[in-house]
Order: structure tokens, then C-alpha cells, then sequence
């Protein structure tokens, strides 16, 4: 085992394929620190440096995911929209099975009236945790918007039966009123 270890180690060393000085927490944390001050592009540089390429230890992917994530939430909430989904999507791509991230992602697609993308991500959130209210009512409100009442009605409908008072879904079934 540790002599394939020290191959694939060897192999992969000069494609930058491992975190070769050790230092990736430390990057990350950096990013992170940049990311809460609002200094998103600065941020964005330290993950850069950071972002492990396959193959590379799933949680390490997770980290560093986690830490886009994060400046994608600042980018959001400056309205840097375009830096956001940019950073979102390399946080879905590290860590694919972070529903977090996923539902992150729809919602900065949603923001930015991507519709088709971001009922793609919710999609992907409630495949994964069909448990998850507020994306059954982020579909309900993506499918009111593209004029697909029916639909609207069936996920508002999945998010009360999780949540019975959960305002979005029931905000989609009182603008939209009964079937006709």
C-alpha cells in the first residue's frame, strides 16, 4: 500500500496533483478571512492556489469547496453576481455531493434569473434530500415564473407537506390560487 501511495504521490507531484508544501488549510483559511472582510477577489486568489485537482482526497475537496463557498456568499451578498456563480459552480464541482453548495448555487442562479440552471441545481438538492422544503419551494416559484401553474402547485404542495407554514411555498399557492 505505501509503495503505491509513493507512485501515485510521484506521478502526480509535477502536475500539481497534491498539496505538495502542506499548506492548503492554511490557504484556505487565509481565503476565508479575505472572504468575511469582503475581499472577495483576494479570496478568490488564495483558493485558487488552493483548489486540489483530481485525484485528490475527497475532503480536501470538501475543504477548499467549502471555502468558495464562502466567498461566493460574500460576492452574493455585494451583488457581484457573475463572481458568485463563477465561484459557486468551482465549489459544485469540488465537493459534487455538497447539497449545501447545491442549493447555494440555485440560488445565486435564481438571482440572476437563470431559471432553467438554477431548476437544475434544485433538482439536484431535492434528488439528493427530498426532505429539503426550501427547495421544493424555490422549484415551486422557478416553475410560476416559467408559467407552469401544475408544477408550481406539485412543489409548492411537497414543500407544505414537509413544512406547513413555510412562506415561499405558501406565497406560490396564494398568488397562483386553486386549480382551475
Amino acid at each position: 500500500v505505501a509503495i503505491v501511495l509513493a507512485a501515485v504521490v510521484a506521478v502526480n507531484w509535477p502536475l500539481g496533483l497534491v498539496d505538495g508544501d502542506g499548506r492548503m488549510e492554511e490557504r484556505v483559511k487565509m481565503a476565508e478571512t479575505h472572504a468575511s472582510a469582503g475581499r472577495v477577489a483576494e479570496a478568490e486568489d488564495w483558493l485558487a492556489r488552493s483548489a486540489p485537482i483530481y485525484p485528490y482526497p475527497e475532503a480536501a475537496n470538501r475543504r477548499v469547496a467549502e471555502g468558495f463557498a464562502l466567498a461566493a456568499r460574500e460576492a452574493t451578498r455585494r451583488k457581484q453576481l457573475d463572481v458568485a456563480l463563477d465561484l459557486f459552480q468551482r465549489a459544485a464541482r469540488l465537493a459534487p455531493s455538497d447539497l449545501g453548495v447545491r442549493d447555494q448555487l440555485g440560488l445565486a442562479l435564481l438571482l440572476a434569473t437563470r431559471l432553467d440552471e438554477a431548476k437544475t441545481a434544485f433538482n439536484a438538492v431535492v434528488a439528493g434530500d427530498p426532505a429539503n422544503a426550501d427547495a421544493w419551494a424555490h422549484l415551486a416559484y422557478i416553475a410560476v415564473q416559467q408559467r407552469d401553474l401544475a408544477m408550481a402547485r406539485h412543489y409548492a404542495g411537497r414543500a407544505l407537506a414537509i413544512t406547513p407554514t413555510h412562506p415561499l411555498a405558501s406565497q406560490v399557492l396564494a398568488a397562483i390560487g386553486p386549480p382551475q
